[in-house]
């Protein structure tokens, strides 16, 4: 999913920044129905309305003017209110004469990511508090990983058996 739009104000191509999107797939579906919803209007319409979205988007307007581009998360609003994270890259469209005439923003979707941090996260701690012995070695048989039950059972500590040979 990406957007260009006139430069912004602030910046050497004296424009204004506005949004024309070319939504696709599930994350163009749910900012807006179609390119057309989009096209024209300030960008600022995709920021959530809390502080630190708009301190994000701020922070990403002072570096396009003072580096020329962007590259950060920024979260932006779905057509229904959701919040969405995105891992966003944004710099200059410049005419034959090397002035900034618009901005090209992509995006990444980060739901999908933090929903599978979500998942290691649960299944890191239901490994941690289990009360069977867990030992994860990497391909040459070395230990990485004991919970605290093969601790608590064997009487080692961590220290004593990562990096050991299984």
């Amino acid at each position: 999913w990406g957007s260009a739009g006139p430069a912004h104000p602030r910046s050497t191509g004296g424009g204004r920044h506005r949004a024309a999107a070319a939504p696709g797939g599930t994350l163009g579906q749910a900012v807006a129905a179609r390119a057309g919803d989009l096209a024209g209007r300030h960008v600022s319409c995709l920021v959530p309305p809390d502080v630190a979205a708009r301190q994000a988007q701020a922070d990403a307007f002072a570096a396009l003017r003072a580096r020329g581009r962007f590259s950060g998360q920024l979260d932006r609003l779905a057509r229904d209110g959701t919040v969405i994270p995105l891992a966003a890259q944004i710099g200059p469209v410049r005419d034959a004469g090397g002035q900034v005439v618009a901005w090209v923003a992509s995006y990444l979707d980060l739901r999908p990511l933090r929903e599978k941090e979500k998942l290691l996260r649960t299944l890191a701690l239901a490994i941690d508090q289990s009360p069977a012995n867990v030992l994860v070695t990497d391909l040459e048989s070395k230990v990485e990983y004991v919970n605290d039950a093969l601790l608590n059972d064997s009487g080692y500590r961590r220290d004593e058996l990562i990096g050991t040979p299984a």
